[in-house]
């Protein structure tokens, strides 16, 4: 843990949570890892368990149109000429409250470049009995509506092990195929018959994913589940309300040895990555308005 990580404890739950990005660090049961543990550099760079928001994913070309009115944002990925998972991932959160087993961060998006909008933003982390809670409460705090998306950044791992040793079950039953390039999404495709069918326990080795799911089942409280588990069969679950009814999953196919495959983002998201772009699932904040997100992550 660096002297910027804040900790939580709970009996044999430990985290950790950088304000930078208000990023999950760290999240172990019984000394176990159950998310994958960087030192803060690379860690930051992979946006390993960040808050994004007002966007998530890509945004082609960093130009979108809203109400009428054409906005850019900054190009922080050249080589695609895309802006990647917001405004808010790789700035420092102010601290609200801190407790041995809950933290609350938030941050105020005030009319910055290429989004001029209002949006104060408060993310809730809380360890209790079942696991780690979190919550991504945004408010329109300005007198226009405001485009919004969020989710959170993971990546998960059941304790041991690589994304070759290791399973995924997610119920869903659609995907979108990616543009190979600007990886943005292109069209949707049933799961049903293609590699992509983790509907069932599915084992993830020689399997490169960075896609986005969605058409996915829950339970009657409206939850949906995905767990990864290792080869002894012990695991780690996050889990998600209706709210967010879609989730990027990537395996980490990597350049550098310290990150290639070494964990899997599951991303539960309000809408599909470029939504700034295609309306597709858009959050329109209207002024005063507020949305609330809720996600948990539990070993299993």
């Amino acid at each position: 843990m660096t002297t910027d990580e804040l900790a939580l404890r709970h009996g044999p739950l430990r985290a950790t949570v950088d304000p930078v990005g208000a990023s999950l660090c760290s999240f172990r049961a019984d000394e176990v890892a159950l998310i994958r543990e960087l030192p803060a550099t690379t860690r930051r760079a992979m946006y390993d368990g960040a808050i994004l928001a007002p966007w998530i994913g890509r945004l082609a070309g960093g130009t979108y149109t809203f109400q009428g009115r054409t906005h850019r944002v900054p190009i922080d990925e050249p080589e695609r000429g895309t802006a990647l998972h917001g405004l808010v991932a790789t700035r420092a959160w102010d601290v609200v409250q801190h407790t041995n087993t809950s933290l609350t961060l938030r941050i105020r998006l005030a009319l910055p470049t290429g989004y001029p909008f209002d949006l104060d933003l408060t993310a809730t982390y809380l360890l209790d009995d079942p696991g780690l809670r979190v919550e991504l409460l945004a408010v329109n705090r300005g007198s226009d509506a405001a485009p919004y998306g969020c989710a959170i950044h993971p990546y998960l791992s059941p304790g041991s092990g690589g994304v070759d040793d290791w399973s995924l079950q997610l119920p869903s039953d659609t995907y979108l195929r990616m543009d190979p390039r600007l990886l943005v999404p292109t069209h949707e495709a049933p799961t049903s018959d293609t590699p992509f069918d983790f509907r069932q326990p599915t084992p993830l080795a020689g399997l490169e994913i960075d896609n986005t799911f969605t058409g996915l089942s829950r339970d009657a409280d409206g939850v949906t589940a995905a767990t990864v588990r290792n080869s002894g069969g012990s695991g780690v679950t996050l889990t998600w309300d209706r709210t967010l009814p879609w989730v990027q999953v990537y395996t980490s196919d990597h350049p550098s040895p310290a990150v290639h495959r070494t964990g899997i983002a599951i991303e539960p998201a309000t809408c599909p990555p470029n939504a700034f772009v295609t309306g597709r699932d858009l959050i329109v904040l209207d002024p005063g308005e507020q949305h609330l997100a809720r996600w948990h992550l539990a070993a299993c």
